[in-house]
């Protein structure tokens, strides 16, 4: 089914596969921080985007429990737990989707599937 409505969507109104989310850093300016979807969104072909959002919350609550005036090292230490781990997850969703649309093998998406449930699986 999937399929079918897909080749009724003409080319001219396909997102470019250079136009999808990119993962930039840092997800913070000054004392500003931005987290979930907004700063690592997935596609819909990885169900990980909440998840990554809840464990971001987790890891910001931690950093910033230490010494509440020092906000920007913080931030950095945010960064330096989360950014891999976010990287890693919005590629294989990505990964998955070009998979799925060209009606690549099941292997392939088996593979890419593992490799993210064995990022995603690791102490945040």
């Amino acid at each position: 089914m999937y399929m079918f409505l897909l080749e009724q969507v003409p080319d001219n109104r396909r997102i470019p596969e250079e136009q999808w989310p990119a993962l930039l850093a840092p997800w913070y300016r000054g004392r500003v921080l931005v987290i979930g979807d907004a700063a690592h969104a997935t596609t819909s072909h990885m169900v990980y985007g909440c998840e990554l959002a809840v464990e971001d919350a987790l890891v910001l609550a931690e950093e910033l429990s230490g010494a509440p005036a020092a906000i920007e090292p913080a931030l950095r230490r945010f960064m330096e737990r989360r950014f891999e781990c976010c990287k890693a997850v919005v590629e294989g969703s990505v990964q998955l989707g070009q998979i799925e649309m060209a009606q690549g093998s099941l292997e392939e998406h088996s593979k890419v599937t593992a490799s993210v449930s064995r990022v995603i699986s690791q102490p945040i």
